[in-house]
């Protein structure tokens, strides 16, 4: 027997047993489903519930948290979200329920709404093959035809190319398409750019992609992209690869700004291969579409980020690092000592300040080694760019960085700087970023420090993040 003639056999309730700590696992660091409930009979659990409950936060004036109660907790949690993935599968018996799942939990699917779009999509043609048998009949479908292998980003990318191609020669429409409204504002010789203005055309020319805007037998979340913000797409004149497209898009709700830049297969794209792919067409043409939301990002903004790094060093040299100073020299019994037999020592057998000051005497001229450790945190901040603190960003969250989290983001960043001999004091920088510096605006949108240690609770950065 085939591997694509085996029959299979959906059961919820197995499907809730085998995978929920999985699943509650992956869905609490998707932040799309942050503010969904799943569950049942009108209640149920958020993400925020079950993230609380999972790490044993005791809700105010709740029952004690049980081992009992937490379970019981999740398998409702888990059966409501399970119960909508089966709304993506096409079939009437729910055949590949459990395979979505698992592709959700190896993020084959990034994001919670990639589900019921470009799962559903691969499904139905999959379906759709498989119900003509055409996975016995064309040699090039008999290494997709097990769809239990797919169980990878990587395959699951070759595996869409491959269904997507057989199903449109195979059983594609003969009829012409609806193109839909678009508009094209880009025609050169590289690269043709439309901004698409409904489904239709997001449909037409999203083409042979995974993207969710493109959906056309499934969830379409094309509405709920342009609902804020605008949505184009990159047709090369001359494509790398087979199928090579990009969508863009920038979108503002009025509480938070977001941008997306993807391939074809729904990946994202960095900013600095972009300006490789298309240097006349770069960061400088996207920001050109959309100034008013990519102003809010670091790529998008250097004379911002730099008036925000300056900001952030004068603090460090003003504040933290005369600390660090003293705290050094204060636990640094050979520099004491060192000072008695060079004789700063008064008639009254104190320590001559007068005479040290005189003499040009300081703890950093002292220890060598600190003012090593210092200089170089000060020129690890001179010689970063706003590329590289963007890429330290997204590689863990998979996302551009705004000026919201850019403060949070420094402290993260010359932690990581550290190397083994100064490690400590690359730490110790970026705690005082994380815990001591805030930031607002006066009426001129420069920054206000009152006591540092207490600025923390401030609406750091409002100043150029919405103007």
């Amino acid at each position: 027997m085939r591997a694509n003639d085996l029959i299979f056999e959906y059961k919820r309730d197995v499907t809730v047993k085998n995978y929920t700590d999985r699943l509650i696992d992956r869905m609490i660091s998707d932040g799309s489903v942050e503010r969904m409930t799943f569950g049942g009979n009108g209640w149920g659990y958020t993400t925020d519930d079950m993230f609380d409950m999972v790490r044993g936060i005791q809700w105010q004036n709740q029952p004690p948290l049980t081992p009992e109660k937490v379970e019981a907790a999740k398998e409702i949690f888990a059966r409501g979200a399970i119960t909508q993935i089966e709304q993506a599968d096409p079939t009437s018996k729910k055949a590949y329920t459990e395979w979505l799942v698992m592709a959700y939990i190896n993020s084959i699917f990034v994001r919670w709404e990639d589900i019921f779009s470009t799962g559903t999509d691969f499904l139905a043609m999959y379906n759709d093959l498989k119900q003509r048998n055409l996975f016995n009949k064309v040699d090039t479908l008999k290494a997709v035809s097990n769809i239990k292998q797919i169980n990878n980003r990587e395959r699951f990318r070759w595996a869409y190319t491959t269904i997507s191609n057989a199903h449109d020669f195979y059983l594609g429409q003969t009829t012409d398409i609806d193109r839909g409204d678009a508009e094209e504002i880009h025609n050169g010789p590289e690269v043709r750019v439309l901004k698409v203005n409904d489904q239709k055309a997001a449909c037409y020319y999203g083409r042979g992609t995974e993207w969710c805007t493109a959906a056309t037998r499934s969830r379409n979340m094309f509405d709920h992209y342009n609902r804020t913000g605008n949505i184009y797409i990159f047709i090369p004149k001359k494509p790398q690869h087979d199928g090579e497209k990009y969508q863009f898009w920038a979108g503002d709700d009025g509480r938070n700004v977001d941008i997306q830049l993807m391939d074809e297969h729904d990946e994202p794209v960095d900013f600095e291969t972009w300006d490789n792919r298309f240097p006349g067409l770069g960061i400088k043409y996207l920001y050109d579409l959309e100034p008013k939301v990519l102003s809010q990002f670091v790529m998008f903004n250097r004379k911002r980020f730099d008036y925000i790094i300056a900001e952030v060093v004068e603090l460090l040299q003003n504040n933290w690092k005369w600390d660090v100073v003293a705290d050094w020299e204060h636990d640094d019994d050979y520099y004491w000592q060192w000072l008695r037999d060079e004789g700063y020592i008064d008639d009254e057998g104190d320590f001559d300040d007068d005479k040290m000051e005189k003499d040009g005497i300081n703890y950093l001229e002292f220890n060598d080694d600190l003012r090593r450790g210092l200089n170089d945190v000060f020129d690890a901040f001179e010689e970063l760019t706003p590329s590289e603190l963007n890429n330290f960003y997204s590689d863990d969250n998979g996302g551009p960085l705004d000026f919201y989290r850019m403060i949070d983001t420094l402290g993260d960043w010359i932690e990581d700087q550290a190397g083994s001999h100064y490690e400590s004091l690359f730490k110790d920088a970026g705690n005082f970023i994380a815990n001591n510096i805030g930031s607002y605006s006066d009426k001129e949108g420069n920054f206000k420090v009152d006591h540092v240690a207490n600025i923390r609770g401030t609406p750091y950065l409002a100043h150029p993040a919405r103007r």
